[in-house]
């Protein structure tokens, strides 16, 4: 939903006018979650759903869920396949395959090379002085 100069509910309202039998699942970024108002918008403009994309792999079931729901498809998530899938894509760890734990960074013994540090530099101003009819105001 985010191609620059694309409207999404226009598709929509025009799938639905011209193309009724067509469901149009709309895809929302991860960023935030989807408001309810922003869903009655999408369903009032012919969507058939508004699904989250999902923030990582274990969200991905429900997420086809609510596709499959929303397109009448009578299927079921097959979880093992899943798995196998998002596996061979290295989308998660191996069930065989354990991560690395991470360790310190070794402490050096030798002296630490000195950097040469400029002068810090005045802080920027806090904000821009307030106006009024283009003269400035004392608080």
């Amino acid at each position: 939903m985010s191609i620059a100069k694309f409207n999404p509910y226009a598709l929509c309202r025009d799938c639905r006018d011209q193309f009724p039998q067509i469901k149009v699942i709309l895809t929302h970024p991860p960023q935030r979650e989807v408001q309810e108002a922003e869903r009655r918008w999408a369903f009032y403009q012919g969507a058939a759903e508004l699904i989250t994309t999902p923030k990582d792999p274990s969200q991905l079931e429900k997420c086809l869920s609510q596709l499959y729901q929303a397109a009448n498809w009578d299927l079921a998530v097959l979880q093992e396949e899943l798995v196998d899938a998002l596996q061979t894509l290295d989308w998660i760890p191996k069930s065989g395959d354990t991560i690395p734990p991470i360790s310190a960074p070794e402490q050096s013994t030798s002296e630490p090379a000195t950097v040469k540090q400029d002068p810090p530099s005045p802080p920027p101003p806090s904000q821009p002085p307030l106006m009024y009819r283009g003269r400035p105001v004392v608080r």
